[in-house]
């Protein structure tokens, strides 16, 4: 029988600042198979690190960002010459059950803590420098200054689950392809589905039609549906709270066919965009 240990609370875990932040390498990580008592999220930024989870290898790719919960039973090892490197975030069971009451239904919480296999993001190599620079930013706060650290760690905490891990689910853990979630991940974001289509092809580095095959097989919808799906949702945000006019929201959306936007936001909305908006907007909004 394979024999592992269990981690107590790290003497940084369990004092006063509740989580400990480090940069791992081939010659800092722990080699065996453990268990502990406190959540890790750590972030490669390299190729090369491979993470052995609840009995499966996963060669994982730089800029992915994992949470490893206190019963999974893991360790890491690297590619053969490999000096890749990962930001570990240690922090306290305390600070996660806070965090999960606070976002209580907001994200598939029960579905990322009772899965087999942990979740995984992809980010892009801009939001992993931007997690990088902030983790180092927290370094250097003064160590007496236990409430600033604090908070400025539980801000990080807070956007890494809402902004990388709220996608989550068990069917994009463990059928679709790394590439395609990485894909529609960052089309969601910097406003990238204004590009439409091109953008999501830079992005995979596939031709149109194997993007196409994989958007039906894994989403059920073609590319160009799941553009038109976040477009939408985004002028509906932008009706509700804001005072742009329709048209400008139109185009600065992506669409570049005034009559095809008002047919799709009919169809998925029910009404034209100038009635959702005198129905759904806000008094703070109208009174500006």
């Amino acid at each position: 029988m394979a024999t592992y240990r269990v981690l107590p609370e790290h003497p940084n875990v369990n004092q006063q600042l509740g989580f400990l932040c480090s940069f791992k390498d081939p010659s800092n990580c722990h080699p065996e198979m453990h268990r502990h008592q406190y959540h890790e999220i750590f972030l490669t930024q390299d190729d090369g690190v491979i993470h052995l989870i609840n009995g499966k290898e996963i060669v994982l790719k730089s800029n992915t960002l994992v949470l490893v919960r206190p019963d999974d039973l893991h360790s890491y090892k690297f590619t053969e010459g490999s000096n890749a490197k990962f930001i570990n975030l240690a922090f306290s069971s305390s600070i996660a059950q806070e965090l999960f009451d606070y976002i209580g239904n907001s994200i598939p919480l029960d579905t990322m803590l009772s899965q087999e296999f942990p979740p995984m993001a992809f980010l892009s190599r801009h939001d992993t420098q931007r997690i990088r620079s902030r983790f180092e930013y927290i370094n250097t706060i003064d160590r007496s200054d236990i409430q600033r650290i604090s908070l400025e760690f539980k801000i990080l905490l807070f956007e890494m689950f809402t902004r990388h891990f709220s996608q989550f689910t068990a069917e994009t853990s463990n059928d679709i392809p790394a590439w395609l979630d990485d894909v529609c991940r960052r089309m969601q974001r910097d406003k990238n589905f204004i590009h439409g289509i091109p953008k999501m092809l830079e992005f995979s580095g596939k031709s149109p039609e194997h993007l196409s095959r994989s958007m039906k097989k894994y989403y059920g919808i073609t590319p160009t549906a799941f553009i038109e799906n976040l477009r939408l949702n985004y002028t509906v945000n932008m009706l509700i709270n804001s005072n742009m006019p329709i048209l400008d929201i139109c185009f600065e959306s992506g669409f570049q066919n005034v009559s095809w936007f008002n047919t799709l936001f009919k169809k998925k909305f029910g009404m034209s965009p100038s009635k959702f908006r005198n129905e759904n907007r806000t008094n703070e909004i109208i009174n500006i």
